[in-house]
């Protein structure tokens, strides 16, 4: 028989392949709360697994088999014995003081790294990034534009300095609670930088620049948009995570940075090969994907100003879009399990289930970290729940039942096989 293997995103699997290495850290917090044997020990860190989408229906979770993963948790536990943090009273493991020291530590070591990245995802602390960036990525660009004599570096670095004055708005707009007007400036300015740069890109089909190529404004070019790049999928993933259509306007901006940095690496290339034809192509194409992307933020911001609600998860980043989606399918599936193992009376019943199975103060990593998602929990279960009524797999009564259709579907039997009771 061919065993089932868990497979989310190609990110997230190679998170958990390096689960035995902070299996020690896992096992001192998990003793922390109280003795417990080697299954409980297991089910702990399962319980911790659920909240990545494996609720336990596969075999081979990231390339380790049950087996496995007994191993590797056994070799842990004698690696914290020897080192005198625990010890082994018949079946049961138990911290010694040294041991409930080391995880008291570690305890204070996530609350600290909670509290950080909670300050990293606050909108504010996004806008503050930003115009750190932007002053470090303007002065790089000035000396260098000055050291070598490149007006298109002088000229880029005076258009970064304006990005850390539209840092700041963003961040005066999130101070008093003015996001829209700031919004609207910021979309704005990106129209205009895209008209100016279409208008110089065609100004060169008749009076051709000569290009000064030179090592160091291939390297700024490059670094530019490495960390334009970056600082992108920086603001989206708090844009979308806050609900700030500013940051939106920022991230997209940053975006196109490194559209523009790769233009500028491209139009280097071509006056290397002697073809400024090519450069002036890429500076067009840049310019119409600015003012694309102008424009349809500017559509945005028109909707919201007349009452629609902005559709943020468009600028979802893709690799989390992907995970979400296994996260849902994961869920849809334990749903149907529990449901048919379970005599639920209502939804509220299943939903209050759920959450004790869900708890993240039952999983000391996550709850050190400050990880809170109850009422996210809510919402995807009822919307699945939803779905699930929609296909006709659920019945639409009172109390919670599987369908026929899904039985005829063979969802329940598959699921059955795989999950645990």
């Amino acid at each position: 028989m061919i065993k089932r293997e868990w497979n989310p995103p190609w990110f997230i699997k190679q998170l958990i392949r390096l689960a035995p290495w902070g299996f020690p850290r896992q096992i001192l917090m998990i003793l922390e709360e109280k003795e417990r044997t080697l299954p409980e020990i297991i089910n702990a860190l399962s319980r911790f697994m659920r909240h990545f989408g494996h609720f336990g229906q596969e075999q081979i979770v990231a390339g380790y088999s049950e087996e496995l993963l007994t191993k590797a948790i056994l070799k842990a536990l004698k690696d914290l014995g020897t080192d005198g943090y625990v010890v082994q009273k018949e079946k049961i493991f138990i911290l010694t003081p040294r041991g409930r020291k080391k995880a008291r530590q570690h305890q204070k070591e996530y609350i600290r790294m909670g509290r950080r990245v909670e300050k990293l995802l606050n909108p504010q602390a996004v806008s503050l990034v930003g115009l750190g960036v932007h002053i470090v990525l303007a002065v790089i660009k000035l000396l260098a534009g000055f050291i070598s004599g490149s007006i298109g570096l002088i000229t880029d670095g005076v258009d970064t300095s304006l990005d850390g004055f539209s840092s700041i708005l963003v961040y005066i707009g999130l101070r008093l609670k003015k996001e829209q007007i700031i919004n609207i400036i910021l979309v704005f300015l990106m129209l205009v930088v895209g008209i100016i740069a279409g208008i110089e890109s065609a100004q060169r089909i008749f009076i051709p620049e000569e290009i000064e190529v030179n090592f160091l404004t291939f390297a700024v070019a490059f670094a530019s948009g490495l960390i334009c790049f970056l600082l992108s999928l920086y603001q989206r993933y708090v844009a979308v995570r806050s609900k700030q259509q500013a940051l939106i306007a920022q991230a997209v901006d940053s975006h196109n940075h490194t559209i523009v940095a790769s233009g500028v690496i491209i139009g280097l290339v071509a006056a290397l090969l002697d073809f400024p034809l090519l450069d002036t192509s890429v500076g067009l194409i840049v310019a119409l994907l600015i003012l694309k992307s102008g424009i349809e933020l500017a559509l945005d911001t028109i909707r919201t100003l007349r009452g629609e609600e902005m559709n943020f998860y468009c600028y979802e980043l893709g690799f989390i879009e992907e995970y979400r989606n296994f996260q849902k399918k994961q869920l849809s599936d334990w749903l149907q399990y529990i449901i048919s193992q379970n005599k639920f009376k209502s939804r509220q019943e299943l939903i209050i289930y759920c959450n004790s199975e869900l708890n993240t103060q039952d999983v000391p990593i996550l709850r050190e970290l400050g990880y809170r998602k109850s009422a996210v929990i809510d919402r995807e279960i009822n919307n699945t729940l939803d779905v699930l009524i929609e296909k006709g797999l659920l019945s639409k009564r009172e109390g919670m039942n599987i369908t026929k259709k899904a039985l005829d579907a063979s969802v329940v039997p598959l699921i059955s096989r795989h999950f645990p009771d």
